[in-house]
């Protein structure tokens, strides 16, 4: 089964097969970090 390190790696380098820039892929893959960290809720998109 895939582990979240092998997901960020996958997101990464798809990220670099498209063309996004060292700095861009770098913010990208923290927003994602940062976002799996909210609290359920806040991820479904439901934020009251």
């Amino acid at each position: 089964m895939p582990t979240r390190r092998d997901a960020d790696r996958i997101f990464r380098e798809a990220m670099a097969v498209c063309g996004v820039d060292p700095v861009t892929r770098w913010i990208m893959w923290l927003g994602l970090r940062v976002g799996a960290q909210l609290p359920g809720q806040a991820r479904n998109g439901r934020y009251d």
